[in-house]
């Protein structure tokens, strides 16, 4: 009995070693299973560690980007609204330079033409004084003429009366020197007798013409 209990103990052991030795391949297989799926676990981990810190440090970067963004914008718009009074401030300048422009154009075309005028007034000031010296000249040359005129007119009515009284007495001298030679009968040359009555009748004409 002993024997027999023995055989079956070492029956039943065999059995249940060989049980657990099968339990114990698939819990190794398992395992293996197992460490290999954590394998794989660790190595989508491990990327997605990766993975999440590339996002963060992206995040971060468009973080800091975004802030500099805002500042940019924050600046951006400062610097618009900055722009904007200042344009403000060109246009009012512009309307004012336009308008005193303007005033200036007018100021200018208003002494354009005083200055004409004031020209016009300077060359007919000028033509005046130009038309009284030429008619204080031409009354003094009207009165020199004048003058001379009467001083001539005296002259000529004296030297007419000289020169008729002289020729009374030449043609009285002359028909008396005339008759004289006729009376005392003394001939001269027909050439001479020729001139003389040329000269006679030359007398004759001109203080006829004179009177």
């Amino acid at each position: 009995n002993k024997i027999c209990c023995n055989e079956y103990l070492i029956t039943f052991f065999q059995k249940e070693l060989s049980n657990l030795e099968k339990e114990c391949l698939l819990l190794r297989e398992e395992l293996c299973s197992k460490d290999h799926l954590l394998q794989n676990e660790q190595k989508i981990s491990n990327e997605l560690k990766v993975r999440l810190k590339l996002a963060s440090e992206t995040i971060v970067r468009l973080e800091e980007e975004n802030m500099h963004n805002k500042i940019d914008y924050s600046n951006l718009s400062m610097n618009y609204e900055t722009l904007l009074k200042e344009s403000d401030v060109l246009t009012k300048e512009a309307l004012s330079c336009q308008t005193e422009a303007a005033k200036v154009k007018l100021k200018i075309t208003s002494l354009e033409n005083i200055l004409r005028r004031e020209i016009n007034i300077a060359k007919i000031a000028k033509e005046q004084q130009y038309l009284l010296e030429s008619s204080k000249a031409a009354i003094q040359l009207n009165r020199r003429l004048q003058t001379f005129g009467l001083c001539s007119h005296a002259m000529n009515k004296r030297n007419k009366a000289n020169i008729r009284e002289l020729q009374h007495k030449l043609t009285a001298l002359s028909v008396n020197e005339f008759n004289k030679l006729s009376n005392n009968s003394i001939l001269l040359h027909p050439e001479m007798e020729n001139l003389c009555f040329k000269v006679y009748r030359l007398y004759y004409s001109f203080a006829l013409l004179v009177l």
